[in-house]
């Protein structure tokens, strides 16, 4: 009998961890894929916001996390939108932890959209195709609240209530004259104003909300602004009194004026660069006296550019420094170059987008002046972005369409391998890679430049010769037609390397036994090490049992490493170039599993 209970007791235990193992293994199966997301793992991927829709104070930001069961690497490109940016704006992208960044503008409704595109590979890893994925939420932008009482009254905020806003305290930025308490009731005990915000100070960086403003009068009486950035090369600016009761007077002041004075009727003009008070003093007929104030921000707004060359479909930041006053940008030709705003840590900035080629202007007006900046759109073409050449040559690399006064600088990846002077000319040095990045016009080009023996380079340039030949083992050595080992053949022959027979080309699999007897291979890993191949090497596939040397059927000539890019991500492939189908055609590494021999005839 006890042997018994202890038996149940061990088998409980064991179903419970077997329990937990299938539990974790099916949660990890649900969130990880295998090596390539397929094009039947898109249904599984999960993108979604919390909640349906979500209240944002005007001119907030706020971080919104996006979910999704995928890490978000996977996705090649994640673009985010807003229905009607008058409303709210999106940065147009998703931070690294996942979030959507928004900046509410004006009270309304919009919609943020969220599009990612996911790339797809078939069975082999080759990208296959994207698709696209989408989730949205709704906006409710919540104006600025701008309240008026009486001196003894109370104002009552509620905007804590949001979503958003929970368990942030209220605060003022007038506490002689105001006080607040954490349920958003504002008291006034003596005429003034004072902004009213939301603040969370939990975290390191405390975030502060404006969620409205409220004015304390003993009477109707207003400064028509309190708060002015004007540049110090703007014309004067008027200020005034609204509300005045009958028979009062006012005295204008400024406390400052060699940073903006005031005149009598209490225009303001900019001195010099600085923050001044402007103090405008009524007068009742009792005698009582209020002061209403203005703070007035003389600055110098100067445009980081004045003139751009901007390549098509490229993106440039430009900004004002000198001021913390909101610029409004304007471009006179929108179809030859954009301009938008975002915001970041530095404030707001904006972005030029080269549309078509042309000339236009960007305006900012910015503190009451008007700034501009002259934009050149160009559409920078390289000739030639592929190289194979042998050790010790020369080549000019030929950018065209770019202005007489477009700046291009030329890097390479591998000094080693290849270098490139200010001029474009590459320098062949050793066998390998080099990627040679061209900078023209806030552009980035790249350049895939192989470096291989003579022969080598020579049997790819050989083989290149006859791309489009049609394909036939019937007539694999008659002219105009190639299969794969004839291919090989006649692209070394005329180098006087005949894999053992110099009137007819041996089958791959003889060519690959040849190779090896004579010992001119490399190691069967280099498939993977890209950096390890020179341009002339031959891969040998294997397929089915077919009676010949390690069931070879295929033979293909290793071209190089060529730079490509998918959706701003930039990706190295291997190239080939083989007799396969129905003709002579160049293509990426496949099958990379089945190579199992790598030739390298010139060693």
């Amino acid at each position: 009998m006890k042997n018994n209970y202890y038996s149940h007791v061990i088998l409980t235990i064991l179903i419970c961890i077997l329990t937990v193992f299938s539990v974790q293994k099916y949660t990890q199966a649900a969130d990880v894929y295998g090596d390539f997301i397929t094009k039947e793992d898109i249904s599984k991927i999960n993108l979604s916001f919390n909640e349906s829709s979500y209240s944002v104070m005007q001119n907030d930001t706020v971080k919104i996390k996006l979910n999704t069961n995928i890490a978000y690497s996977d996705f090649s490109y994640i673009e985010c939108a807003s229905e009607n940016y008058s409303v709210a704006y999106t940065l147009g992208r998703i931070d690294r932890d996942g979030y959507v960044t928004i900046t509410a503008y004006e009270p309304g409704l919009t919609t943020v959209t969220v599009d990612a595109y996911v790339m797809y590979y078939s069975a082999n890893g080759a990208p296959a195709g994207e698709e696209k994925i989408s989730c949205k939420t709704m906006i409710n932008v919540i104006p600025i609240s701008d309240v008026q009482i009486e001196v003894g009254s109370i104002a009552v905020f509620d905007q804590n209530k949001y979503s958003l806003y929970k368990n942030m305290k209220y605060e003022v930025d007038n506490e002689d004259a105001f006080t607040v308490t954490n349920a958003g009731v504002v008291a006034a005990n003596q005429a003034g104003f004072t902004n009213v915000f939301l603040v969370d100070d939990s975290t390191e960086d405390a975030r502060k909300v404006n969620v409205g403003r409220v004015t304390a009068y003993v009477s109707n009486t207003t400064i028509s602004e309190n708060n002015i950035y004007r540049a110090v090369t703007s014309a004067p600016y008027p200020l005034s009194m609204q509300g005045l009761a009958e028979g009062s007077t006012v005295t204008w002041s400024s406390s400052d004026d060699k940073i903006a004075k005031v005149s009598d009727d209490g225009v303001v003009t900019p001195v010099s660069v600085g923050d001044v008070t402007i103090t405008a003093t009524e007068e009742k007929l009792s005698g009582a006296k209020v002061q209403y104030t203005c703070t007035v921000h003389i600055t110098n707004p100067v445009l980081s550019k004045t003139s751009v060359e901007l390549a098509k479909d490229t993106t440039m930041d430009i900004f004002v420094s000198g001021t913390k006053g909101q610029a409004n940008w304007t471009s006179d030709n929108p179809d030859i170059a954009m301009v938008s705003i975002y915001y970041s840590s530095n404030g707001i900035n904006a972005v030029l987008r080269g549309v078509n080629e042309g000339s236009t202007v960007i305006h900012a007006y910015v503190d009451g002046i008007e700034l501009k900046c002259i934009v050149t759109i160009t559409n920078p073409h390289i000739i030639k972005t592929f190289y194979v050449v042998p050790k010790g040559t020369k080549q000019k690399i030929n950018v065209r369409n770019v202005s007489a006064d477009t700046a291009i600088t030329y890097t390479s990846s591998n000094v080693k391998v290849a270098t490139v002077s200010k001029k474009g000319i590459i320098r062949a040095k050793k066998g390998g890679f080099a990627k040679i990045t061209v900078s023209v016009d806030n552009a980035q080009y790249a350049i895939s430049v192989n470096v291989g023996s003579k022969k080598g380079v020579k049997a790819v340039l050989n083989a290149l010769k006859v791309e489009g030949a049609l394909y036939s083992q019937a007539k694999r050595m008659s002219e105009g037609y190639y299969d794969c080992s004839s291919l090989v053949w006649r692209s070394y022959s005329p180098l006087g390397i005949y894999f053992g027979d110099k009137h007819y080309a041996p089958v791959a699999a003889t060519q690959a036994y040849y190779l090896v007897s004579k010992n001119k291979t490399v190691p069967k890993k280099y498939k993977t090490k890209l950096n390890k191949l020179r341009p002339g090497d031959l891969f040998f596939f294997k397929g089915e049992n077919n009676g010949r040397y390690k069931n070879i059927y295929h033979v293909a000539i290793y071209m190089g490493q060529e730079c490509t890019s998918f959706f701003g991500t930039n990706y190295t492939f291997g190239k080939i170039i083989h007799a396969s189908g129905t003709s002579v055609t160049q293509g990426y590494m496949y099958n990379q599993d089945n190579i199992v021999i790598i030739g390298r005839p010139t060693k």
